[in-house]
Formats: C-alpha cells, sequence, structure tokens
C-alpha cells in the first residue's frame, strides 16, 4: 500500500474552487443592510452560451436591489439547462473584467435541484479573489463573469458540465449538480500586492497569490489548497524536473536609502506541511532566482540568473526560512519590477517510488490568500 501518496493526495482535498467551501446546507438570506451607489440596474437580462459571450441589456425594474445586502437565490424548478445562462440583476458601470483580470468577488452558491445554500462569502464576511480564465475555478465562473463591470452583480445557471460534472467536491454538492450563483462583482485588483513600507524602513513584500504561480494537484485538475514541492506527488506531475514552486514580488516603489545596501532579505513562510520524508529524501529546498514575464515561465526563464541558497526547513514551526539577501542585491538593482524565485529540492526526485512533498498551506482555501510567502528586506 503506498500510503504516503494517499496522504500527499490528501493534503490536497481541501477545497479551493470557487463557491464549493464550507456549505451549511442551508437556504440563503439577507443579513446586511448597507447599499451601494453607481451602478445601473436591468432586469432578467438572460444569454445563454458556453463562452463569455456578454449579456443583452433590458428595461429598469422600479426597485433596484440593495448590493450591499446578501441576495436570495431562487430556483427556476424545471430540468436544468445545458448551457450556461447568465442573468444580469444589475449592470455595474466600473471597469469590465476580461480573460486574466484578478476579480475581488462576494457569491451565492445554490443547488439547482433543491435551492440549498452550499457556499456563500457573505457568511465568512470576505470577499473572493481569482484570475478569470487561469482555470482556478469551474468552467461556468470562468465564463460566466467574463464581460462584468465593477459594481454588477450576475446570476450564472450553470450545468454539471461546467461545474463539477461526475465529481463531488463536497458532501454539499453532489455529483452531476447543476448549481446557481450570485455573483457580485466587487473590484478588479492589481494582480502584485503592494509593497508594505514598515516604520523602520524595512520593506515586506507578500507574494503574488499562491493559486496564481506554482504546481497545485488537485487530482486532475491542477488546482488545491497551496503550493508544492517534491516527487511522485500525484499521476503526470514531472518526476524529471521535480514539481516546484515559483514566487513571484512587487518590488516597484523598493528603493535602497542613500549611503545604504541591502543589510539583509529573508524569503520564508508559515504554512508549511511535508508529507514523507523530503528533506530526508530530497536534500534542501533550494531558492534560485529566476526572471520570468508570464506564468507559468518557459524552461528557459526557469534558469536561475543569481546566487542560489539553501532553505531552512522548522516542520514543528511549519516554518521555511531562506537568506536570500545576495540573490537581492543583484536583483533589485536590475531591470524591470518583478522579482522571482525557484524553490526546488535538490534532487528532483529519489527514484524509490514514493511521494515526498513540502506543502506551503493557504489559511483559508475560500480567499485565496496572498502571501503564503513573504520577502523580508533590510537596508543598513
Amino acid at each position: 500500500m503506498r500510503t504516503g501518496r494517499a496522504l500527499a493526495i490528501a493534503l490536497t482535498t481541501t477545497l479551493v474552487l470557487a463557491a464549493c467551501g464550507g456549505g451549511d446546507g442551508t437556504s440563503t438570506q439577507d443579513d446586511d443592510t448597507s447599499t451601494q451607489n453607481d451602478v445601473t440596474t436591468t432586469s432578467a437580462v438572460v444569454t445563454t452560451s458556453t463562452t463569455s459571450a456578454p449579456p443583452t441589456t433590458a428595461a429598469q425594474p422600479d426597485t433596484p436591489p440593495d448590493l450591499g445586502t446578501k441576495p436570495v437565490v431562487t430556483t427556476p424548478g424545471g430540468d436544468p439547462p445545458t448551457e450556461i445562462v447568465t442573468i444580469d440583476i444589475v449592470v455595474g458601470d466600473g471597469e469590465e473584467a476580461v480573460e486574466g483580470s484578478v476579480v475581488s468577488v462576494h457569491y451565492v452558491g445554490v443547488r439547482y435541484s433543491d435551492g440549498i445554500q452550499f457556499d456563500a462569502s457573505w457568511d465568512r464576511a470576505a470577499p473572493f479573489e481569482f484570475v478569470i480564465g487561469a482555470g482556478q475555478v469551474i468552467r461556468g465562473w470562468d465564463e460566466g463573469v467574463a464581460g462584468m463591470r465593477v459594481g454588477g452583480r450576475r446570476e450564472l445557471v450553470i450545468p454539471a458540465e461546467f461545474a463539477y460534472g461526475d465529481r463531488s467536491p463536497s458532501e454539499a454538492i453532489p455529483p452531476g449538480s447543476a448549481l446557481i450563483f450570485v455573483v457580485d462583482l466587487l473590484d478588479i485588483v492589481p494582480p502584485f500586492p503592494d509593497p508594505q513600507i514598515n516604520a523602520d524602513g524595512s520593506v515586506t513584500l507578500a507574494n503574488q497569490g499562491g493559486e496564481f504561480e506554482g504546481n497545485l494537484p488537485w487530482n486532475s485538475d491542477r488546482a488545491g489548497p497551496g503550493l508544492f514541492a517534491g516527487d511522485e506527488i500525484a499521476e503526470g506531475f514531472p518526476d524529471t524536473e521535480g514539481v516546484q514552486i515559483f514566487l513571484t514580488f512587487n518590488i516597484e516603489g523598493v528603493e535602497i536609502p542613500e549611503g545604504q545596501a541591502i543589510a539583509s532579505a529573508v524569503l520564508s513562510s508559515r504554512a508549511m506541511a511535508a508529507a514523507g520524508t523530503p528533506f530526508d529524501d530530497l536534500g534542501p529546498l533550494i531558492a534560485s532566482p529566476v526572471r520570468f514575464e508570464t506564468f507559468p515561465p518557459t524552461p528557459e526563464e526557469r534558469e536561475p540568473i543569481g546566487p542560489e541558497v539553501a532553505c531552512v526547513p522548522d516542520l514543528e514551526a511549519q516554518l521555511l526560512t531562506c537568506d536570500v539577501a545576495a540573490a537581492m542585491a543583484e536583483l533589485i538593482d536590475g531591470e524591470g519590477t518583478l522579482v522571482s524565485f525557484r524553490l526546488r529540492f535538490a534532487l528532483p526526485s529519489d527514484q524509490d517510488g514514493q511521494p515526498d512533498v513540502a506543502v506551503f498551506f493557504f489559511r483559508d482555501p475560500n480567499l485565496n490568500e496572498r502571501g503564503i510567502f513573504t520577502l523580508d528586506i533590510v537596508f543598513g
């Protein structure tokens, strides 16, 4: 029995895809009374699509919905559609969401069959972020949210084929379920967090958001609760290079104070776990500076461009630290506003057929949190 592989796969079964985490099995209810302005309302604007075709417009209703309130989602009854149906409840007047946009949304999700809620970001009081067209969410979301404008509210009626098909991502969503979501597009956000300039002049950078970069196995769908490095993680992942993580940080606005230099630069994570014995079998995790413009990087862009360093693990404290001062001194004076690192074990595989995995988890997989890794720079 390959218990190591079972553990590695078990580590990846926490749901990250939008609209499938933490369902409570209850109907949706309004629970907030705040309002949102500067929107144009329309009534039941419907399109059916297997692409991201924008909806048409219709007459305005007499009473616009309150976008500061969690919506009540009702089911139309009858057989579910065979194509994605989008109904614009409110057409926003802000920026349009297109493929590649990082969007921040609130949503409620219910089962088409009975209207029972299985998830709602409103209940967590925290919006959800994802990249349109990146495969981070179900296809019905990638295609159904595209074309919305900030300030808009759209209902998505999604047949099982464009949701989870015959899979069951949670007990609240049986195999073959058609789903209904009401999605509010709150914002289109920059893909990189801004640097945090601390009171002592040091700088803290958060990585771009774990789901956007790195290796994320979840069965065959390339999604999961964090970032992975190691070997034999799952069928279909490369053994020749080893599964590796790519991290990117935005250094725009970070300047070395006059007369000073980088005294220290530490790449770290406080969310590490392990399956198998990766640090025994594969050696240390190596942090290598790389440079690439788009993800995934090409094979040429995966090659180190500066000094490499062996990182120090503390599994009991769930901590990994990497002294990257030498690399940062070179990178921060280079061209461009982004610095990137590759994390890969010293050995790509030990060839024993057993998985050895280092996992860096989101604290809340529903939020696609940025900053699984931070880069702390001190000048002096």
